[in-house]
């Protein structure tokens, strides 16, 4: 649960003409006001995959819109970048090979096949992807209070896109 006065990561939605999608949280800290320090550290070097259900069907040259919601403090910017599935879906391992899952998740190994960066939400992301499987890695910048702003990295999310013939 969350104290009065806890900053926790915003609520991060990408929509299409066929629905929306929230972003999964992958990486991120909080603060805690009570302790005066962070709260909660969340960083593993991989993102655990929403479900299925939660993928955001889009046309072909359709727009996204990326929103941000419930967030603490003002968004002072937002980046997107997406990264085609098939080569960018793994088993995570550590440094010496060893699973450290037996869960496939999004682990970066190619370069986006289109990053955005912008300064305010919500904002128009711009599709032109070939038909197939995408993960989108979305990262939050927010004004944060100076004894808070170097104890609260911003928050990761990830979404599951399918570009699809939509009739």
């Amino acid at each position: 649960t969350q104290a009065p006065n806890e900053i926790r990561a915003p609520l991060v939605t990408l929509r299409s003409a066929n629905g929306s999608s929230l972003g999964w949280v992958s990486e991120f800290t909080w603060y805690d006001p009570e302790l005066e320090s962070i709260g909660g550290i969340f960083a593993p070097p991989y993102s655990t995959l929403p479900p299925e259900s939660m993928q955001l069907l889009v046309a072909p040259d359709e727009s996204i819109e990326l929103s941000v919601a419930d967030s603490p403090f003002p968004v002072t910017a937002m980046s997107i970048d997406l990264y085609p599935a098939e080569e960018n879906i793994a088993t995570p391992t550590d440094p010496a090979g060893n699973p450290l899952t037996t869960t496939f998740a999004f682990v970066p190994q190619t370069e986006p096949v289109l990053s955005d960066l912008f300064t305010s939400a919500p904002a128009s992301v711009a599709n032109g992807l070939p038909l197939g499987r995408y993960i989108a890695e979305i990262r939050v910048d927010w004004t944060l209070p100076a004894d808070v702003a170097a104890q609260v990295q911003r928050p990761v999310y990830v979404i599951c896109i399918a570009v699809i013939e939509i009739a």
